[in-house]
């Protein structure tokens, strides 16, 4: 039988181990990422005293610069986290369906608590919402246009097709500012209370304290490291050996 390379087989705790480490270590780089983005924003913000004048006007490419930038980062978090597919790598995956495949490490992790098990579930109900684009989003449209537009517009909406116009603001309010900055802390402390719960899940499988430290390169070679998502790519298409 063919290997398959899509999945990481777990079958004992040092399978457990090298699975949950992969993910700390990629979450704990994407934390520390976030907090750095989230600690610039907030200068920003005060620079801007939104807190006292909401209604200041921002370039629009000051915004989006910045939106760009977290969704980024909190799509890969999101996946990290939550995604609940079959060939996933993630902490989700790792709880709800690994653990339970295996009495000795079920039994030295022991039952979530409430609070992380709603965590992960609500990751996931986020992952999968935000990785794609819904249809009730179209809805969602229809409905704000026959409410907000002039019904000579709405009528022009749903029966002429062209041309086709995209909307694009020269300033935003700086209300949209301030809400992404109050988005980004939230999931900052979510997703840092997952990680912490992953650390502490580790620590009991390997029975030990952990000690997780920076390993400072001062270069990153291009040829040796692209080849990893190549070579994943080619595992997801089945031409990988």
């Amino acid at each position: 039988m063919a290997n398959n390379y899509k999945q990481f087989r777990v079958k004992n705790r040092n399978d457990y181990s090298i699975y949950l480490r992969q993910l700390i270590i990629q979450v704990k780089k994407s934390l520390l990422r976030m907090y750095r983005y989230k600690n610039e924003l907030q200068i920003e913000v005060e620079k801007l005293d939104l807190l006292n004048n909401p209604e200041v006007k921002i370039n629009s490419e000051v915004y989006e610069e910045w939106n760009d930038k977290f969704i980024s980062l909190s799509t890969r978090l999101l996946n990290l986290i939550g995604d609940s597919q079959k060939a996933s790598l993630s902490y989700y995956k790792f709880r709800k369906v690994l653990v339970k495949r295996n009495e000795e490490v079920r039994n030295l992790l022991g039952t979530l608590p409430k609070e992380i098990n709603e965590l992960l579930n609500s990751a996931n109900v986020s992952r999968n919402w935000a990785l794609h684009q819904p249809e009730s989003l179209l809805i969602s449209h229809l409905e704000n246009i026959k409410e907000l537009w002039p019904s000579n517009e709405v009528e022009r909406y749903f029966n002429v097709f062209t041309p086709v116009y995209y909307p694009t603001f020269e300033t935003y309010e700086g209300k949209w500012l301030e809400s992404l900055f109050n988005e980004v802390c939230n999931n900052y402390e979510c997703h840092k209370e997952a990680f912490d719960y992953m650390v502490n899940d580790y620590e009991k499988l390997i029975e030990s304290h952990v000690t997780i430290l920076e390993n400072r390169h001062k270069l990153r070679p291009f040829e040796s490291e692209i080849i990893l998502p190549k070579i994943s790519f080619d595992i997801q298409q089945g031409k990988y050996k």
